[in-house]
């Protein structure tokens, strides 16, 4: 299965916007990029709405933040009087197991035969919120999908819509509509302020949202070890049965000591211990690169004799001879503990397909080395059925490889540019919109605001603060991602970074601002008449050295007269071709199939292609002075 489109339509500020993550561009991360007041927010919380909404987080953001009413979703310019629907949409397309599967269970449920050949893989699925002036109505879930069905005996399919015109045909479809449902990812909504881990988790007597949650994630750790423990039968009722025995409050924990129920109770406790810092601090040492040793985390439980000995477990970090609650630790770690534990065990939950994660501004408040790292994580997260879409508008959190996938956030309410603007005070009509990155930055140049996050990761990262650093320019988009992935093959990691250009005329900018940094640069452009004349603009105009500026031709003689789509040669070119099932490839499938590449992090050597990039890798070398 695969969720391919979201389609919003009326939702608040939104009049009608889409979100594709699936694309033609490999990776399961989504970012949506925009400033303060953009709209980043409200298309999350659209997304969230949609008919997989997971259950839990839904309740937990409900609690948390009050609860929005159904009126709260009208569009913002028409609640005098909205008569109309809200709704989210998504395309999703199953395959041909998933359409085979569907047929066994219409066979052993009803002794029924699918049609399978007439079956449309592609549907829409949608939730509708209906609204006659502005009076919430009904709320509606639509799926585009028909039946055709015959008895096993039978030559003549008959169709089953989902009409009402006959309950027991409709009772058939809505069973296939529930087998179905099963494989649509589940949407869990992790706004920031959930990343709060309680000082107590009480096991009962506690009618709250947010208590039932965590003790959920600790079913999830229990379930992740294969064991079949459970919370309720292995746990709670252990204590039931001990309380019963002993009802009285003030001496319980001197009965219990050294009984086999509370030595059981203490050994499922110690498997989840053990378990989480094994999961949190082994996934914390590859996000950040640090030896977490000596530190592992410890689940007590306890009672509260305030509440007549209510059981509640508490959560702590032994660091070697101290031990700590979560509050007692930075906000830092606070935050990474809860969105490891989140995301890490949620996988456990057999009731469900894959997971599209929905971040809300994720680590909006540390410090840049853990958003870099937190991003590095994403992607060791989000891979096979698990996607992840998340809103920023923080530089250190735009992935440069992400880029296809990335959708600029705009508000047409606002007037970012324009700092005297005197209808700031004045009611707009608010519009929010999100637009591809490539869309967005080709139809407004101009509008240097709205993308500047992406701007800063792709051509202004560097503070004067930070000293000078070391660059290489190339002329285009669709060079990026090819020399990236090849320098590093030859090369190895290195301090030096790519800015990809948007053409070889549109340098002047980027190497004033490196200039005046103290910025190491050089400039690769194609040997072809415009890469030519551009590097002659830029030695006559902005006075750069011929040790800063070539072309592929005076780089290697090979490729004179050549652009960069010569380097790449047979063993590559079939790879790619072979990718994306095609004769020959494009200049943007070479550079989809090298994005690709790079995010798999499988480390395919291309041994033609190169040794033809090694004149090029070695010319940047001896013109930077990398060792």
């Amino acid at each position: 299965m695969e969720l391919r489109k979201f389609d919003i339509l009326n939702f608040k500020g939104i009049s009608k916007t889409s979100i594709d993550i699936t694309e033609a561009a490999p990776g399961n991360v989504s970012t949506l990029i925009g400033l303060n007041e953009s709209g980043k927010t409200t298309i999350l919380e659209a997304l969230s709405h949609f008919i997989t909404e997971d259950k839990d987080t839904a309740n937990l953001v409900s609690t948390v933040q009050q609860k929005s009413a159904l009126q709260d979703l009208i569009p913002k310019d028409r609640k005098a009087a909205f008569t109309g629907h809200v709704s989210i949409r998504a395309t999703i397309t199953f395959d041909e197991s998933e359409v085979r599967s569907l047929a066994e269970h219409f066979s052993k449920a009803y002794g029924l035969v699918l049609d399978e050949s007439a079956f449309n893989k592609t549907i829409t699925v949608a939730r509708s919120y209906e609204f006659a002036d502005s009076k919430h109505l009904d709320t509606s879930t639509f799926w585009t999908i028909f039946f055709d069905l015959r008895g096993k005996r039978q030559k003549k399919f008959t169709n089953y819509d989902g009409g009402r015109g006959d309950a027991d045909k409709r009772a058939i479809w809505l069973s296939g509509i529930r087998f179905l449902s099963s494989y649509i990812p589940k949407i869990v909504y992790f706004p920031t302020f959930l990343f709060d881990f309680p000082d107590r988790i009480y096991l009962t007597d506690q009618d709250s949202e947010i208590n039932d949650y965590y003790v959920q994630v600790i079913q999830d750790v229990l379930d992740s070890q294969g064991e079949g423990l459970n919370v309720e039968r292995h746990i709670i009722q252990r204590i039931a049965a001990l309380k019963s025995e002993h009802p009285t409050v003030a001496t319980f924990m001197a009965f219990v000591f050294g009984r086999d129920e509370k030595k059981q109770v203490d050994a499922v406790l110690q498997k989840a211990s053990n378990e989480m810092s094994r999961v949190i601090f082994g996934s914390w040492n590859q996000i950040l690169g640090r030896n977490f040793s000596g530190k592992r985390v410890q689940v007590d439980w306890l009672l509260d004799a305030e509440r007549d000995n209510v059981p509640y477990l508490e959560v702590y970090i032994v660091d070697g001879q101290s031990k700590y609650s979560l509050s007692e630790r930075s906000l830092g770690f606070r935050w990474f503990f809860s969105f490891l534990l989140f995301t890490q065990f949620r996988k456990n939950r057999a009731d469900q397909g894959g997971t599209i994660f929905l971040f809300d501004e994720p680590a909006a408040n540390l410090h840049s080395r853990a958003q870099m790292k937190l991003l590095e994580s994403f992607a060791r997260i989000a891979h096979g059925d698990t996607h992840i879409i998340y809103s920023t508008h923080s530089h250190y959190m735009v992935n440069p490889l992400w880029l296809e996938k990335s959708y600029i956030i705009e508000n047409l309410a606002n007037n970012y540019d324009d700092e005297d603007d005197v209808d700031a005070f004045s009611t707009k009509k608010t519009d929010v919109r999100a637009v591809k990155y490539r869309t967005f930055v080709g139809n407004n140049s101009t509008k240097t605001t709205y993308f500047q996050p992406v701007l800063d990761a792709l051509e202004v990262p560097i503070s004067p603060l930070l000293g000078a650093s070391k660059a290489v320019i190339v002329e285009g988009k669709y060079d990026y991602h090819p020399f990236y992935y090849l320098y590093r093959r030859i090369k190895g990691d290195s301090d030096i970074k790519l800015f990809p250009a948007n053409g070889a005329s549109s340098l002047p900018a980027l190497i004033s601002l490196f200039r005046g940094w103290g910025v190491k640069f050089v400039v690769i452009l194609d040997d072809d008449q415009a890469g030519r004349r551009s590097k002659k603009r830029y030695v006559d105009e902005l006075m750069l050295k011929d040790d800063e500026v070539a072309t592929l031709g005076d780089i290697d003689r090979s490729l004179e007269n050549c652009t960069s789509e010569a380097i790449y040669k047979g063993d590559l070119r079939s790879a790619s071709a072979a990718h994306f099932g095609v004769g020959e490839v494009t200049k943007r499938q070479l550079a989809l199939f090298f994005q690709e590449e790079a995010l798999s992090q499988k480390d395919r050597m291309y041994a033609e292609t190169e040794k033809a990039f090694h004149p090029i890798a070695d010319w940047i070398v001896s013109r930077l002075d990398a060792s």
